[in-house]
């Protein structure tokens, strides 16, 4: 059973602080203009909560998405344009160009 010293602590906590304590920073960074936007258009409560929870979503997986790629040490991606193709020096530059075009699928 909580204490009743944190109980008074969360009935101070603003809604922003709670989802901040929640680690839910992208929901408490749009909750203002959200609120607001809801307010005008009326939206139901469940609308804005809706609203704030998909945002965090979206921003978790995003997140989660770019950690992924980088933990692959795949990036930074290259163009050919920018490929150095003096190293190494067993690259064919023109199978790799005429590989780039895609043409043999066609062929």
């Amino acid at each position: 059973m909580p204490s009743s010293e944190n109980r008074d602590l969360t009935a101070t906590l603003s809604l922003a602080e709670v989802l901040r304590a929640l680690e839910l920073n992208h929901a408490a960074e749009l909750l203002d203009a959200a609120a607001q936007k809801a307010i005008t258009r009326n939206d139901t409560p469940i609308s804005l909560l809706d609203h704030l929870m998909r945002e965090q979503l979206r921003a978790h997986m995003e997140s989660r998405a770019r950690r992924a790629l980088k933990r692959s040490a795949i990036f930074p991606l290259t163009t050919l344009d920018a490929y150095d193709f003096d190293y190494p020096k067993s690259i064919d530059r023109d199978v790799v160009e005429r590989a780039a075009t895609l043409q043999f699928i066609a062929d």
